[in-house]
C-alpha cells in the first residue's frame, strides 16, 4: 500500500501546484419570455483575471463583454436568436453591478418566433481553458419557477421545450460532478492517498470509509438546516493543513513526535499571527486552531492509532470539509433548500465514490506489486511521501490563506 501511494504522491508533487484544482465556477440566469431570452451572467474576479490577464476594471469589463458575446448563444428551432443592441451606447452587452468582486453582464436575445418547439441555450464560457469549469445556471420560462441546471465541458447546450417548464438537472449530473471534483482536486487526492499511507490493516480501511461517509452525512445535515455559511478559502486552507498534518504524522512515526509537533505548531502559530494582520481575524482564528491541533494531537496520536475512533474521526473531518464544497459554490445562485439538499446529496455521493475508486485503484496496484514481489524499504517510502505531502500541504495552506 505504501509503495503505491508514495508513487502516486510523487506524481502529485510534480503536478502541484501548476495543476491544482481552482474550483472554477460561474453563474448564469436564463429568462425566457416570448421571443426574448434574457441572460444574466456573473463571473467571479478570479475567472475574469484568468480570461483577461489584467486587473484594470474598465479594461477587464470590456474584454469580458466581448468574450462573453462570442461564447453564449440562443437558437430557436435551429435558427439563431440575435443579440439585441440595447442603445444608449451600451451595445449588445450591458455590464451589471453585482458586487462581491464579481463581474456581471446582461444580454437580450430576440428569436424569430415567440413559440418555437425547442429553444437551445448555448454556453461555452471558460471550458476551452479550464475543463473542470462549472457554470451553475437557472432557467425560467413564462414567469414560472427557476429550474437549476449545469453547464459543464461536454454538456454545453441545454434544450428547453416550447411548452411546459424547463427541465432541472438530474441527480446523476451532480453525482458525476462530485466524482469529477475528487479526480480534478489534487489536494483531495493527496488526502485520500495520505490516509491510505497511515493505514496498516484492512479494518482500518473500513473505518476510514465509514468515517468519510459520516463526515459527508454531517455536512448534509448542516446544509439542510442552513446552519452554516461556509467560507470557501478558509475551508480549502484547512484541507491544506490536513495534508500537512498527515505528512507530520508520517514523519513523527520515524522520529520524535514532540519535536514534530513543536515545529508544526509554532509554524501554524506564526502563520496565524500574520494572517490576522493580512487576511483578517477569520483566517487568523482558523490558523490558530490549526496550531493548537498540531501541538495537542501529534504527541498523542501514537497511542490512538490502535483505536477505532481515531480512524473514523480523521476521515470524518475530510468528508465534513468536502461536504461544503457544493453549498459554497452554488450560494450565489440562491437555490431553494430542497434543491440545495438534492444537489448536495448527489455531489457528496459522487465525491465519496470518487474517493473509494481512487483507494480501490491503489489497493489493486498494491496487490499486483505483491504478486510480482516488488517491495521498497518502508522508511524510504514514508520519507518520500512525507516530503511530497509536506510540500504540497504547506503550499496550499499558505496560498489559500494569503492568496
Amino acid at each position: 500500500m505504501k509503495v503505491v501511494a508514495a508513487a502516486a504522491l510523487c506524481a502529485l508533487g510534480v503536478a502541484s501546484p501548476a495543476l491544482a484544482d481552482s474550483h472554477s465556477v460561474s453563474y448564469s440566469d436564463w429568462t425566457i419570455g416570448g421571443e426574448i431570452t434574457t441572460l444574466k451572467f456573473v463571473l467571479p474576479a478570479v475567472e475574469a483575471q484568468r480570461l483577461t490577464g489584467v486587473d484594470v476594471p474598465l479594461a477587464t469589463t470590456k474584454k469580458l463583454g466581448e468574450y462573453l458575446l462570442a461564447h453564449v448563444a440562443v437558437e430557436a428551432d435551429s435558427e439563431n436568436c440575435a443579440p439585441i443592441d440595447q442603445g444608449y451606447d451600451i451595445g449588445l452587452v450591458d455590464p451589471l453591478a453585482v458586487g462581491g468582486g464579481s463581474f456581471g453582464f446582461e444580454v437580450f436575445f430576440r428569436c424569430p418566433t415567440a413559440n418555437p418547439r425547442v429553444r437551445v441555450l448555448k454556453n461555452t464560457v471558460l471550458f476551452e481553458r479550464v475543463r473542470s469549469h462549472v457554470n451553475y445556471a437557472r432557467v425560467r420560462a413564462s414567469g414560472g419557477d427557476w429550474a437549476p441546471q449545469l453547464f459543464t465541458a461536454g454538456r454545453e447546450e441545454l434544450r428547453v421545450p416550447g411548452s411546459g417548464a424547463p427541465p432541472a438537472a438530474g441527480w446523476l449530473r451532480y453525482v458525476s460532478l462530485g466524482f469529477g471534483h475528487v479526480w480534478h482536486s489534487l489536494d483531495r487526492i493527496a488526502v485520500v492517498l495520505g490516509l491510505l499511507l497511515l493505514a496498516r490493516r484492512r479494518d482500518e480501511l473500513k473505518l476510514l470509509a465509514a468515517g468519510l461517509a459520516g463526515g459527508y452525512a454531517l455536512a448534509l445535515l448542516l446544509t439542510a438546516g442552513s446552519w452554516i455559511a461556509p467560507r470557501t478559502p478558509l475551508l480549502e486552507g484547512f484541507v491544506g493543513f490536513m495534508v500537512l498534518w498527515i505528512a507530520a504524522e508520517l514523519t513523527a512515526r520515524e522520529t520524535s513526535r514532540s519535536k514534530v509537533a513543536v515545529v508544526l505548531g509554532l509554524g501554524s502559530f506564526a502563520l496565524a499571527a500574520v494572517a490576522t494582520l493580512v487576511s483578517g481575524w477569520a483566517a487568523g482564528t482558523v490558523l490558530l486552531g490549526c496550531a493548537l491541533l498540531a501541538a495537542g494531537l501529534l504527541p498523542a496520536t501514537g497511542e490512538w492509532l490502535e483505536r477505532r475512533e481515531f480512524w473514523v474521526a480523521t476521515a470524518a473531518v475530510a468528508g465534513f470539509l468536502d461536504g461544503f464544497v457544493l453549498p459554497s459554490q452554488v450560494a450565489p445562485a440562491e437555490p431553494s433548500k430542497g434543491a440545495l439538499l438534492a444537489m448536495s446529496t448527489g455531489f457528496d455521493a459522487g465525491a465519496f465514490l470518487g474517493a473509494a475508486f481512487l483507494a480501490s485503484l491503489a489497493v489493486g496496484a498494491l496487490v499486483l506489486l505483491r504478486r510480482r514481489r516488488i517491495a521498497l524499504p518502508r522508511p524510504l517510502v514514508s520519507d518520500l511521501a512525507a516530503t511530497v505531502l509536506g510540500g504540497c500541504g504547506a503550499f496550499w495552506l499558505v496560498t489559500r490563506f494569503y492568496g
